[in-house]
């Protein structure tokens, strides 16, 4: 493994997998819960408040089980190489690992009562058959002892086959070689053997076989100590099914549907004397097997109910006071909210809310920010609920829920004191930063679209938001006098439509007397807005509009200082990082990004005493670079961090740990942060970047760059000269465009002029010499700056075809002569006559418009133009 991942390590969870179950672990020994949150299994000490982490997943963990001694538990996946793993609970340690079980990943698990088999349901695309498979994960086989498909009692009905996909199965306590396996519109009975013989009996549970209005099923599970089945439904109803004889117990008849809630059944579970139901209305319910009501827990006001687990623990049944022989059990709610309840209460008659574990968020989460100076992240989510959580403590301080509104963003101004809400319906409300409270007129609704992102200058003086309608606006904060006390209100100055692409990223940079806002699009401008000038009467001032780059597409934005001058910082879609001048944009410096899958789209620098960047791309990574910004491919690293969408990342005032929030898999990471890692590799190689050209030093593009930087030097030197060539260690920079495109680079006029004025930003800063002084680069710099410019990616078939698609406006993509000669002359880095000539005949040869033909298309233009001959492959 790869020793920079130390760098970041997993330190703590925030949050919850949608699907809201809970194991409860507790036995006589220990009280511990086990959850799944996003590709992590979270084994949580309820004495102690500790997590351990069970990392093996890659894509998100779609389902989880344990066995009844509560040692094992199963985890699966879903998607491109999926898991299933099989841990060991006592030792927070993985114990066999199935690779790939079925084709599209897992969609249910369940454990046989001793915990020797475990079954699985696959996961199915559209149109797709799915599969149980029964693995006898104990033994030394890694293949599965058995595997049928789920055979279909339903294609009669209507219904849509979606609805006929399994979602659930269990084994039989008493008898293993017997499950069950339901979906929402249908359930299956099922026996095996050792030899491989398998039975299945499918029925369809449909409101036209019952000749009544019927629920989809919601879960299944057998009656302690026989094969008898119920199935619980979305209607409230609870259906009973039996054999009709001992000789075909797979033949099993619906016997009794009973409305046990007025919603849908969400939970069965069981103890050795109940069967316990979890309601949609928030409701628990303990019945007996005969159906006789026994308890009840009614007064949670948690939500829905999404899991109930019993601990392992000996029930006395000595008791004369009890009418309730359970154990502890933990509940998961619809809300998020994760409770333990002690039964003994129901004999007490008292209102049971039970004791609150956690509270997570109960929506996707894309908004957290830290706080300035203390230990405290606020986390915003999908259905409106901001949190603010104390992240050395691991405890919920507070907590507050707006009801129909999605938050986007957060941000902390005013030294911590406020906290700024981003709403998707357009809405900014500010708010205290400790109590959550209203702060006076504090909500603005002068966004169209959704906000996406807020900031503060660096005083809290000013603040600025852009959303989805392309826009950014702009308020200040101003002193009032409320009630005799002074306090601070946010006046709206306006907003402005300067981009006609999504706008990507937004920053302050502190001015001599006011700050500058800068606004970054999709559309490459570079704004910049005159924060001084700009009024309530007359909206935001714009002071200058650049366009940064005239291929690459800018995909990340931030502020930046490096050498105590301020830049702007921009990442682009070919993994470049490129750092502008705040005062003309022009470009300081081109590397090359970690390229971890795809391009850096969050970063924060960081710094301290050593230095550092955080990164985070759209999906699944984030990861460090060691300042300063050289490319060097050994002072960077990226690790999974969610397995999807990467929505926001964050870091601690004290720069000590990152967060990464994970959108839609309802999580928030914590991250340990050592740079110590990677400031040793960084430092092993003294010559990072000859592992980047192929081969290395002993290849021959190498050598390659060697003959070419020493034909520079003869250039310089001029090749007809009569007086013997010295040749040396550097070559000037003036031959610097032409070894770059003899080496395969054929950079823009801009890029070219931005490679020759980072040359002279780095001879100016290493004090080498006058202005005046001519620019020389030696070997090591060649390659670096070529390492670092050139395309990470070849042009091919599909770039020319797409650029021809462009230019042509069509996807027919071809141009007649006059039209390419015209957007040649006219359009981009535009060409004289005379270039063109030039350019053709040595393309083409002398009468170069003759040969030329008249409609030129993308494989036109690479084959008989450029002289590409593997165009086609």
């Amino acid at each position: 493994m790869d020793s920079t991942n130390d760098a970041l390590s997993l330190r703590w969870v925030f949050g919850l997998s949608k699907s809201g179950i809970v194991h409860n672990l507790s036995d006589e020994d220990r009280e511990f819960v086990f959850y799944a949150a996003a590709h992590t299994g979270v084994l949580f000490d309820l004495t102690n408040g500790t997590q351990q982490h069970l990392i093996g997943h890659t894509n998100e963990i779609s389902c989880t089980c344990i066995s009844d001694d509560k040692r094992w538990i199963a985890t699966g996946d879903r998607g491109d190489d999926s898991l299933i793993i099989i841990w060991d609970s006592f030792r927070a340690a993985p114990i066999k690992t199935f690779s790939m079980p079925h084709k599209h990943g897992v969609s249910a698990l369940a454990l046989s009562s001793d915990g020797s088999l475990l079954a699985s349901l696959s996961a199915v695309e559209k149109g797709e058959t799915q599969e149980l498979a029964i693995w006898d994960w104990s033994a030394a086989r890694t293949d599965p002892v058995i595997v049928s498909s789920v055979q279909s009692a339903y294609r009669r009905s209507a219904s849509n086959s979606s609805s006929h996909v399994h979602t659930m199965v269990q084994f039989s306590a008493a008898f293993p070689q017997y499950l069950v396996s339901c979906g929402p519109k249908s359930i299956s009975f099922w026996s095996w053997d050792e030899k491989g013989e398998v039975q299945q009996f499918p029925i369809s549970v449909t409101s036209k076989e019952f000749k009544h209005t019927m629920g989809t099923i919601t879960c299944a599970t057998f009656v302690p100590d026989s094969l008898n089945v119920v199935t619980s439904t979305s209607d409230g109803d609870l259906i009973i099914w039996q054999a009709d004889s001992d000789d075909s117990i797979l033949d099993k008849k619906s016997i009794k549907v009973v409305r046990l809630h007025d919603a849908s059944i969400q939970v069965l579970a069981k103890t050795r004397d109940y069967l316990v139901t979890g309601g949609a209305d928030g409701l628990i319910r303990f019945f007996d097997f005969q159906l006789k009501l026994v308890a009840w827990f009614e007064d949670l006001n948690a939500g829905a109910i999404t899991a109930i687990s019993f601990a392992n623990k000996h029930v006395s049944r000595y008791e004369e006071s009890s009418t309730l022989f359970a154990t502890d059990f933990v509940v998961t709610t619809a809300k998020g909210m994760v409770l333990t309840i002690n039964p003994k209460l129901f004999e007490q008659q008292k209102v049971i809310e039970g004791s609150l574990i956690f509270n997570f968020q109960d929506g996707a989460t894309s908004a957290i920010a830290t706080h300035p100076t203390q230990d405290l992240i606020a986390i915003g989510g999908s259905t409106g609920m901001v949190q603010l959580f104390d992240y050395r403590e691991n405890k919920l301080r507070n907590s507050r829920r707006f009801e129909r509104h999605s938050i986007n963003c957060v941000a902390f101004g005013n030294r911590g004191k406020i906290l700024a809400l981003g709403f998707g319906n357009g809405v900014l409300k500010i708010i205290s930063g400790a109590q959550l409270g209203d702060t006076p007129k504090g909500t603005h609704r002068n966004s169209s679209g959704s906000i996406q992102e807020i900031i503060f200058s660096s005083d809290s003086k000013f603040l600025a938001t852009s959303d989805s309608d392309k826009c950014v606006a702009l308020y200040r904060a101003i002193d009032v006098e409320v009630e005799g006390k002074k306090k601070v209100e946010w006046q709206y100055i306006g907003k402005h439509r300067f981009h006609y692409k999504p706008i990507i990223g937004l920053a302050f940079v502190d001015g001599y007397d006011s700050p500058s806002l800068f606004s970054l699009g999709e559309d490459r401008w570079l704004i910049e807005c005159d924060v001084a000038r700009s009024t309530y009467t007359k909206g935001i001032a714009m002071k200058k509009r650049e366009r940064i780059t005239k291929v690459a597409n800018p995909v990340g934005f931030t502020s930046f200082v490096e050498n105590g001058v301020p830049l702007l910082l921009v990442s682009t879609d070919e993994y470049k990082l490129k750092l502008l001048n705040i005062h003309d944009q022009i470009c300081h410096k081109t590397v090359l990004g970690p390229a971890f899958g795809a391009p850096i789209q969050k970063m924060i620098p960081v710094s301290g005493e050593t230095p550092f960047l955080v990164y985070s791309t759209q999906e699944r990574v984030i990861g460090l670079v060691k300042l300063p910004l050289d490319g060097n491919p050994n002072a960077s690293m990226g690790l999974i961090a969610h397995p999807g969408r990467i929505s926001n990342i964050v870091v601690s005032h004290d720069g000590q740990y990152v967060f990464s929030a994970g959108a839609t898999d309802y999580t928030v990471n914590m991250w340990d942060v050592d740079i110590y890692p990677l400031e040793s590799a960084s430092s092993i190689h003294s010559d990072p970047f000859a592992s980047l050209i192929d081969g290395g030093r002993d290849g021959i593009q190498w050598s390659e760059i060697e003959e070419y930087f020493y034909y520079a030097q003869i250039r310089s030197q001029g090749e007809e000269s009569t007086v013997p060539h010295s040749l040396g260690s550097r070559f000037a920079v003036t031959e610097l465009p032409g070894v770059m495109r003899a080496l395969g680079f054929y950079p823009t006029e801009k890029e070219l002029a931005d490679l020759i004025n980072e040359v002279r930003l780095e001879s100016f800063t290493a004090g080498n010499g006058q202005d005046d002084a001519p620019l020389e680069i030696d070997l090591l710099t060649l390659v670096r700056l070529y390492v670092n410019h050139r395309p990470v990616f070849g042009v091919g078939r599909a770039e020319i075809e797409g650029a021809f698609e462009k230019l042509a406006g069509s996807k027919k993509g071809s141009l007649t002569k006059d039209a390419m000669m015209e957007l040649l002359q006219q359009h981009g880095e535009t060409m004289t006559k005379a270039e063109i000539d030039d350019i053709f005949t040595s393309l083409l040869g002398g009468d170069w418009n003759a040969k030329l033909s008249e409609n030129i298309s993308a494989k036109v233009f690479a084959e008989d133009l450029l002289g590409f001959e593997d165009y086609e492959g």
